[in-house]
């Protein structure tokens, strides 16, 4: 195969060849570790978002018991 590539160089074919072997042993276990690690990171994600979710709700909880001191105290006579 010959021909012209925008420069204008003549292409030359080369006989050159990509081996691959099947090596599917190794490819399944790459594709396993990779799931497993997606897996992990999705759990980790998962405790990550409780973990913010229930501080969240115990510091609003908080805030709401301090709001409700505070009116109650405003009754206080001294």
């Amino acid at each position: 195969m010959t021909g012209t590539i925008g420069s204008g160089e003549p292409m030359q074919q080369n006989d050159r060849y990509v081996v691959q072997e099947d090596n599917s042993k190794s490819n399944d276990a790459v594709g396993t570790f990779m799931g497993w690690t997606m897996v992990a990171i999705a759990g980790i994600a998962a405790v990550a978002y409780a973990f913010q979710t229930v501080t969240g709700w115990y510091y609003a909880t908080l805030n709401w018991f301090y709001a409700v001191w505070q009116y109650f105290a405003g009754f206080w006579p001294f």
